[in-house]
């Protein structure tokens, strides 16, 4: 049998204090200038999110991170001294520099060689794909991956005319959350089976946070996320469907196989045309949209925490990841648990 990298420890933290969308909506008109185009409900029925999870202001992702690699190395029984690699997925950080991963060591108590992956909302399952040719190389046996997200501090909740309610509207879906996820080499059937990845940089403006970087490295005003929704999802319908069908057709699966599917948490709407162009039943969905919002790459970890629990993915059952981030990238990994 070839050799495969199987998920042996699963784990998220979600921050107790919530804050349902009629509350946003009454936070925003509080502090804005322009207050009519926002009525009440309309997050809700736009975009399907109920509530989402904030952090408190004095922790960081880092944090998050930390507490979800705990309830991962838990799930695995394992201690962090077995952990060979440890790695930071997210599209947050605590801190420009060092690696936040650093944070994590401390917090963990690793000893391992830590780094970070960053790749918006592709940031954790691309630290699945690193962490699985780390694996098959041999050059180490077990890997945390571990993901803090934060969004909810680059939310604009304070704005200026109709233009800047729209660019801002997309960040009103964002929620805190933190997963972790224990990689190793699989002693049975279970493991991953394929994943593709794909990247269309020409429409990285579509979806953006402009500050943070050496671009504008002292401009508050680029602090904030901003998107234009409509066309990020034409990207994905466009480019989506046939890479999922790729995948299927490479290891052999028809969409019937499948147990279950763990999409990008963006927007109801978004699973509604997912299930249309790409033939795939709303009901094999994992979907935790609703109740946590759009938690950036924590997203595809948490729902599939969900789906796990909730008795949807057993030993043996095959699932599909489906992610899509700004930049734009689109992933698809096919795994037997």
């Amino acid at each position: 049998m070839d050799k495969r990298v199987s998920v042996q420890g699963l784990g998220i933290f979600l921050p107790p204090t919530k804050i349902t969308s009629s509350e946003l909506e009454k936070k925003i008109r509080r502090k804005s200038f322009f207050l009519a185009p926002l009525k009440s409900g309309l997050i809700q029925r736009l975009t399907g999110v109920e509530e989402r999870r904030i952090l408190d202001s004095h922790l960081d992702a880092s944090y998050l991170a930390a507490e979800a690699g705990k309830r991962a190395l838990e799930d695995s029984g394992l201690t962090i001294k077995d952990i060979d690699c440890l790695i930071f997925a997210a599209a947050s950080s605590d801190i420009a520099e060092p690696a936040t991963a650093n944070l994590v060591q401390i917090a963990l108590g690793a000893t391992c060689p830590v780094f970070d992956i960053k790749n918006a909302c592709n940031s954790f399952v691309n630290g699945i794909e690193v962490a699985e040719a780390l694996l098959l190389s041999g050059k180490y046996k077990k890997i945390l991956i571990t993901n803090g997200e934060v969004p909810s501090r680059v939310v604009r909740t304070s704005v200026r005319g109709v233009a800047q309610l729209k660019k801002a509207f997309a960040g009103y879906t964002l929620g805190d959350a933190g997963s972790a996820m224990v990689l190793g080499l699989s002693s049975d059937a279970s493991g991953i089976r394929l994943s593709r990845f794909a990247s269309y940089g020409e429409h990285w403006h579509l979806s953006a946070v402009l500050g943070g970087g050496v671009r504008y490295p002292r401009d508050a005003s680029k602090g904030y996320f901003e998107g234009k929704t409509s066309g990020l999802k034409q990207v994905f319908i466009d480019i989506g469907p046939q890479q999922i069908h790729d995948v299927l057709k490479e290891v052999g699966w028809s969409i019937e196989d499948v147990d279950c599917v763990i999409p990008h948490q963006v927007s109801m709407r978004s699973f509604e045309r997912l299930a249309e162009h790409a033939q795939i039943p709303l009901e094999k969905m994992s979907i935790v949209l609703p109740q946590l919002g759009n938690m950036v790459s924590a997203s595809i970890p948490v729902a599939l925490h969900s789906a796990r629990e909730a008795g949807r993915i057993k030993k043996g059952s095959k699932v599909l990841l489906i992610g899509l981030a700004s930049g734009v990238s689109m992933s698809t990994t096919a795994l037997v648990w």
